[in-house]
């Protein structure tokens, strides 16, 4: 009985501190969404920051799959693409890597030239993380289609036809008007004249001269 006593203690103190190992090393899981154009990090199963994203964009996009961070450095220079700085780079596929970067106004749609970018903030949270970690516990997987987002134009509605319409008219009408409501001004010898028309000016000046109109 003290023998299956002992051993039933010793087999509770083995389970706790492996589960304690377990809580200590912990897991670290990175989930990009490459159709959404978003970050999901999961801390010890729990989810703890979901930021936006800038992936690669057309003819240039990220690779898909699941991967393990194979290096990482604070300051990174890419020299690919004149000695860009990548701040807090974590590298998981050859030179695709997830880091900070300084153009904020991108962030949530594909813009990179295949690296996964974060705010700079963000990307620095990340890599703490990924350090706390380590490399070994830590899941990164890449999944979906980025989209490139074109503006269109939305189909006119009935009523804006009728507006657009009646705004036509409108010119139209005004158009109509000022062109009747301007005369046509003409020189004879610097002196001003308002422009009735060839027919009514050939019946003036016969009527007022004997000369022809080819005079006028």
């Amino acid at each position: 009985m003290k023998f299956l006593f002992k051993a039933a203690a010793a087999s509770l103190v083995v389970s706790v501190f492996a589960a304690g190992q377990t809580a200590q090393a912990g897991t670290l899981k990175i989930s990009v969404d490459l159709t959404n154009q978003r970050m999901h990090v999961k801390e010890n199963g729990e989810t703890v920051h979901s930021w936006p994203i800038s992936s690669g964009r057309q003819g240039y996009r990220t690779v898909t799959g699941t991967f393990k961070p194979k290096w990482m450095t604070r300051m990174h220079y890419s020299k690919k693409y004149d000695n860009a700085p990548m701040p807090n780079s974590i590298f998981f596929h050859g030179g695709y890597a997830i880091h900070g970067t300084y153009a904020t106004g991108r962030l949530g749609r594909p813009a990179s030239h295949g690296c996964v970018r974060l705010a700079p903030g963000n990307a620095k949270r990340l890599y703490d993380l990924v350090s706390k970690h380590g490399r070994k516990s830590t899941t990164i997987s890449v999944y979906g289609t980025a989209r490139d987002r074109s503006y269109v134009a939305s189909k006119p509605t009935k009523s804006k036809k009728r507006y657009a319409k009646r705004e036509t008219e409108k010119v139209s009408r005004y158009q109509t008007t000022s062109a009747k409501q301007r005369p046509k001004i003409i020189y004879r010898n610097g002196q001003a004249y308002v422009y009735v028309g060839k027919k009514a000016a050939q019946r003036y000046y016969k009527k007022r001269y004997s000369g022809s109109y080819s005079s006028y």
